[in-house]
């Protein structure tokens, strides 16, 4: 099924880590190319995943070669319905935070923060090779988010990326495709939070959920990390003003 690099019946953002582990890999083409999210038949490969999944699945378009092409299928099939990949370790040393950077909140001002990769030990996090998670925020404060990836996982043009948005959430998936991995610490996805209208001189409360998570490296071995959600107040600065009902 094109997009479904995994063979889980299922496109979504955690597809991405396979296809920049396997990046620049090549095997026989299908006989159609196509993307159609329809079962495509296609020669197995001389080569099969860590997890045995012939690596044919990665080829997203049947082409014969996995490259950042193979992506649209993921995002053309994408499948909208959450689903547990994994579960947050409390004994892992990795922790997967989210940080965010406003104080106050003005009027038609945005939501700063990072998603933060760091130790608990306080060591470097080592071999880090891709990340997907999903995101999630309260709909009724939060009307859209855009996310860059400018943290210490590679500079843009290293990185393969996804991210999908709903009312409610956001999956993100970004990976290297050079096949090195990458030590760092601190922000690796970086998020803009687009407000609904606020009121003025009010607190409101923030809360961001960090679910699903999956760190991999070059050889697509999970790393076990552990999350931290955030619940943050905010005092509005500006905004609608809030009329008493005096009669």
């Amino acid at each position: 099924m094109p997009g479904d690099t995994n063979s889980d019946g299922i496109a979504n953002v955690w597809d991405l880590l396979r296809l920049g582990s396997s990046y620049g890999m090549a095997g026989p083409p299908r006989l159609e190319i196509s993307t159609d999210w329809i079962p495509q038949e296609g020669e197995n490969w001389p080569m099969a995943q860590f997890d045995g999944t012939n690596y044919k699945h990665v080829d997203c378009n049947g082409d014969g070669l996995v490259t950042s092409v193979d992506i649209s299928a993921i995002t053309d099939n994408y499948e909208p319905e959450p689903i547990s990949i994994s579960s947050p370790n409390p004994y892992a040393n990795y922790l997967l935070s989210v940080d965010i950077l406003n104080e106050t909140l003005g009027e038609g001002e945005s939501i700063y923060g990072h998603i933060n990769l760091t130790s608990k030990d306080g060591s470097l996090v080592e071999d880090v090779y891709g990340i997907a998670l999903r995101l999630r925020f309260n709909e009724n404060l939060i009307n859209s988010i855009e996310i860059n990836y400018d943290g210490w996982l590679g500079e843009s043009f290293e990185l393969l990326t996804v991210d999908k948005s709903f009312s409610d959430r956001v999956d993100v998936a970004a990976t290297r495709m050079c096949q090195s991995n990458v030590d760092g610490s601190g922000g690796v996805i970086g998020f803009i939070a687009v407000m609904e209208e606020i009121i003025l001189g009010e607190t409101i409360d923030f809360e961001f959920h960090l679910d699903d998570v999956v760190i991999i490296d070059k050889e697509g071995n999970e790393h076990p990390v552990d999350v931290e959600n955030i619940n943050q107040s905010i005092q509005t600065t500006t905004g609608l003003l809030k009329v008493q009902n005096n009669g």
